[in-house]
């Protein structure tokens, strides 16, 4: 899933953003900045339809957006 991001995003927002993992059908993204993550929220549901198939085997849930950088 997390692999899968970048290339379902497309080049302009992964510069901006880094998958970092999915837990419990959240898949937790970090942004570069604060505005691309409102930015983000906008167009969150049309992310997580083109996530869910391309990942179909992933119960994916919702995306989480956070402008820190979490481990």
């Amino acid at each position: 899933m997390v692999e899968q991001w970048a290339g379902v995003v497309g080049p302009e927002l992964a510069r901006r953003t880094r998958a970092l993992r999915c837990e419990s059908g959240t898949l937790t993204v970090h942004v570069d900045h604060g505005a691309w993550m409102q930015e983000l929220h906008f167009i969150e549901k049309k992310l997580l339809a083109k996530m869910q198939a391309a990942c179909p085997d992933v119960a994916l849930k919702q995306i989480r957006f956070t402008a820190r950088d979490v481990d």
